[in-house]
């Protein structure tokens, strides 16, 4: 399974998978579109299932292919969302954000972005300053770097604030 960090940037990336020698000469621009909800079923971010929505998205794409096939995405705007337990607990997160992807002609891949962001990673996976599996809502900013088959290499976090959503919409002890 391709992980990633952010929902507006998965739909983007996996289309761009496939991007082909039409976006070799300019750049092109058009305005971002609200990706479907991501649902993460129990026990694999979280000890219960979880869905991703926006609700709000203004925000622009631009796409661009460098002469040795490396693809870029840049998408920056503003977001808003929820993140709901399968039980129907909600917190939401919202806010201004810029997203890059890097896609490199071997299919690996470089994301970077800043702002408000929703991250989730499964066990196993190799995040520095955060504990997998999981489910965040980020406000600052975070890389990633993907191998060629999807997998993550590592990812990292610094600056602004990190909330564990798997902890704030954990079902009541009692």
């Amino acid at each position: 399974m391709r992980r990633s960090v952010s929902v507006f940037a998965i739909v983007v990336a996996l289309l761009l998978m496939g991007a082909s020698p039409a976006f070799a000469a300019k750049p092109s621009h058009s305005p971002s579109e609200i990706p479907e909800p991501l649902e993460l079923p129990a026990g694999t971010a979280c000890e219960f299932g979880m869905t991703l929505v926006t609700t709000e998205l203004k925000a622009k794409t631009s796409i661009w292919e460098d002469a040795d096939g490396t693809v870029r995405l840049l998408d920056r705007g503003f977001a808003a969302g929820y993140a709901e337990s399968d039980e129907g607990r909600r917190t939401t997160h919202r806010g201004g954000y810029r997203i890059e992807v890097v896609i490199h002609p071997d299919g690996s891949l470089d994301f970077s972005g800043s702002g408000t962001l929703f991250a989730w990673y499964f066990a196993g996976d190799a995040i520095v300053g955060l504990t997998a599996p999981g489910v965040y809502a980020v406000k600052g900013h975070l890389t990633e770097s993907y191998a060629a088959d999807g997998s993550l290499i590592a990812a990292r976090f610094y600056g602004g604030n990190v909330i564990d959503l798997c902890d704030v919409l954990a079902p009541d002890p009692s």
